[in-house]
């Protein structure tokens, strides 16, 4: 095993010379400061300052010195790595993560033992949490292998995604749904824990053939009125779904940034056989002490959730509220930076009421790069003790629902599509030209026209002097 400190100096000289690696995913959540120590942290701290300000490569050891306050001769004797690739560096910078854990964890022994001697107790509770982070660390370092990086695509079998909810929620991967409050989210995701746990269609109408268990973590609703109470309603079978139910179970995992909730979390998983489905609701009731708004805090909290949920094969669904931003279209309307809870997630979908019902609540897919079929937008009402879904096949602009300049234009919108749909009934072609003469003489904008074109999916090719428009055969 390397030295530590050899360690620290490999990696930094790494870093030197490729800063660049500072931007690697695949260890952007443990690159931090905290893995180093004394000097090495200064350091580090100042390579992630001249990139971030410059991002110029190799860095210079003069201005190194100069900026971190470390003498020029400690930057000089930094490590030249045997090999430098991305490979080696990941698999040098886990190996210094788990020797700095390693060292924490002996030092809350050596803690423990000293207690032990002096006063003749055991501190079980101690004990339990020592445990708790090992497993914790356990879920997210599994120790790295070749296969897992490899150099060539031809070296590792394909691997299709798998499906919860076909086309929404893919398994093995973190799921998000934003909406306001109120608009429904845990009405949704308690009725997706019900239909789980007795192998119910999905809302769609696709067949589930999956009978299984859900974890609902909630900290906002009472257990009995709030949760237990709807799942009574929606007809599930509450044997099958498991929530915080005692203070114990809410303090251990009111912080999900804490490593040693990370591994109550795995622990009380792998405790459930038929486990399918986490659900967390809404996820900044435990993301602790965070910053919503930074991309790097935001991944760094998301990505154990997203290696529990690969190494359980489980969809982990969280909830958050949207952001105040009307005039933003629909994808960066998540609460909080984009690039990490939109950026994380592999499905995200937002929720809001009809403008014209309110007792109905729309569905909105935003990001599904990963469904072989487009989920279709959908709509519900509570009623009958039931969600009552339907298919939303109207052409609604959604877009147009969360921006209020966009919303004033929704009824010339749907004139548009209209008179498009009448042009295109007696053809699947039609003149550009003729469709804005028809937009002119009504009072369409040319605009308004073009957005209810793209609506339509009509695809637009050359014809001379102008353009013609087409839609697929009917």
């Amino acid at each position: 095993m390397p030295n530590i400190t050899n360690l620290e100096k490999e990696i930094l000289g790494i870093l030197v010379l490729q800063p660049v690696y500072l931007e690697d995913e695949k260890v952007g959540s443990w690159l931090t400061p905290d893995i180093f120590d004394g000097q090495a942290r200064k350091v580090f701290e100042t390579i992630t300052l001249l990139w971030e300000e410059a991002r110029v490569e190799p860095l210079s050891e003069l201005e190194l010195a100069e900026k971190s306050g470390v003498a020029v001769d400690w930057i000089g004797s930094l490590t030249l790595a045997p090999v430098i690739n991305r490979d080696y560096f990941r698999r040098q910078v886990l190996e210094l993560v788990k020797q700095r854990f390693a060292i924490l964890i002996l030092g809350k022994t050596e803690k423990l033992m000293k207690e032990h001697e002096k006063t003749g107790a055991i501190n079980l509770k101690a004990l339990s949490d020592l445990n708790l982070e090992m497993i914790g660390l356990e879920s997210l370092l599994s120790p790295p292998r070749e296969e897992e990086l490899p150099d060539c695509f031809a070296s590792i079998e394909p691997e299709p995604v798998t499906w919860l909810w076909p086309n929404f929620i893919p398994r093995g991967m973190v799921s998000l749904i934003a909406g306001d409050p109120g608009c429904g989210k845990t009405w949704l995701t308690l009725d997706l824990a019900c239909r789980l746990s007795r192998g119910m269609p999905w809302p769609d109408g696709s067949q589930n053939s999956t009978i299984g268990s859900t974890v609902f973590l909630n900290l906002e609703d009472h257990p009995r009125s709030g949760l237990r109470y709807r799942i009574e309603y929606l007809g599930g079978d509450a044997k099958k779904i498991y929530g915080l139910l005692s203070e114990k179970k809410q303090k251990e995992l009111s912080n999900l940034a804490n490593l040693k909730a990370i591994g109550y979390l795995a622990t009380m998983a792998r405790k459930i056989p038929d486990l399918q489905l986490i659900v967390i609701d809404p996820i900044v009731d435990f993301s602790g002490a965070i910053n919503i708004n930074r991309a790097d805090q935001v991944r760094r909290f998301l990505n154990p959730l997203a290696a529990l949920a690969e190494r359980l094969n489980v969809a982990i669904t969280i909830t958050s509220h949207m952001n105040k931003a009307q005039e933003m279209d629909a994808i960066y309307r998540t609460l909080g930076t984009v690039s990490g809870w939109t950026g994380k997630a592999r499905a995200v979908f937002l929720m809001f009421k009809d403008e014209d019902d309110r007792k109905r609540k729309l569905i909105y897919p935003v990001k599904t790069n990963l469904s072989p079929e487009e989920p279709p937008r959908l709509a519900f009402r509570i009623a009958n003790h039931a969600l009552q879904f339907e298919v939303v096949k109207d052409g609604l602009d959604f877009d147009a629902y969360l921006n209020p300049e966009k919303r004033a234009e929704a009824p010339q919108l749907s004139e548009a599509l209209n008179m498009l749909k009448e042009l295109f009934k007696e053809s699947t072609t039609i003149l550009a030209e003729d469709a804005y003469a028809h937009a002119r003489k009504a009072g369409i904008s040319l605009t308004t026209m073009n957005r209810a074109k793209s609506m339509m999916k009509a695809k637009s090719t050359k014809e001379g002097k102008g353009w013609r428009w087409e839609i697929a055969e009917k």
